[in-house]
């Protein structure tokens, strides 16, 4: 099963994003990180409190990236985009126990309230 593998393909290509970033390529690790975040976008619809802290995570760089690089729009959208896919799973999340579960979450409505305007 080679989705078996996402979640590690996920992690190895934000480790990747970062080292890009480092080195000021960032239009590379802006194409590195929206593939990462593509996966666990996936990943979280299948299985969101397994999945929703990565992806939080994910989202995070994504939006951080294109705001740096003059895309806030792209990043509005993109955050409107993730607060609708979202929304199906928020009583599941909200009533987890897990801490990082809460986290993540209290991080997401961070993201998705101000993306665009940092």
């Amino acid at each position: 099963r080679p989705d078996a593998y996402s979640p590690n393909l996920a992690s190895m290509l934000v480790s990747l994003a970062g080292k890009l970033e480092d080195e000021g390529r960032q239009e590379d690790a802006l194409l590195v990180y929206r593939e990462a975040y593509e996966i666990r976008r996936a990943l979280v619809q299948d299985r969101v409190l397994l999945f929703f802290q990565n992806y939080v995570s994910s989202l995070d760089r994504l939006l951080r990236i294109l705001e740096s690089l003059g895309r806030a729009s792209e990043a509005a959208d993109l955050a409107k985009e993730s607060a609708s896919l979202i929304a199906a799973h928020l009583p599941r999340i909200e009533a987890s126990p897990e801490p990082r579960i809460k986290t993540s979450l209290e991080r997401f409505l961070e993201l998705c309230g101000g993306a665009g305007s940092r």
